[in-house]
């Protein structure tokens, strides 16, 4: 929506509601979104800008905010990402460059770069267990 998250709340009926404020800004051609295994915290990758939206919830009303800072700068051209099992890190993987398997930890919230690595050319997908 607009290079945004559109952020949604299902009614004990089971119907969507769009939560007030909806959508969020995002960076330039968002392309995939993933929440944290607590459901705290939701990342989005933004292909064109080269980084990372980072979100936190507020669980009291299921609304979204941007973090501080809101974005992380990414490898080239993030496509997809992916949270391990554990909660520990997040895995971004990316069409550009290399290389282009990227794993952050974070506290809080806030993600800190931990490691990178080649993986081959063009990987469209992640998946991660821990």
């Amino acid at each position: 929506t607009n290079g945004g998250l559109a952020v949604y709340t299902i009614s004990s009926a089971g119907a969507l509601q769009e939560v007030s404020g909806s959508p969020l800004a995002a960076g330039s051609q968002p392309s995939s979104v993933v929440a944290n295994t607590s459901g705290t915290d939701i990342y989005v990758a933004n292909q064109n800008s080269g980084t990372i939206s980072e979100y936190g919830v507020v669980t009291s009303t299921g609304g979204v905010s941007l973090l501080n800072p809101a974005t992380s700068t990414s490898v080239s051209a993030p496509w997809a990402l992916a949270v391990d099992s554990s909660g520990d890190y997040l895995l971004s993987i990316s069409e550009a460059g290399s290389p282009n398997l990227t794993m952050y930890s974070y506290s809080a919230g806030q993600l800190t770069f931990s490691t990178s690595s080649p993986t081959g050319t063009g990987p469209v997908a992640i998946a991660a267990t821990h």
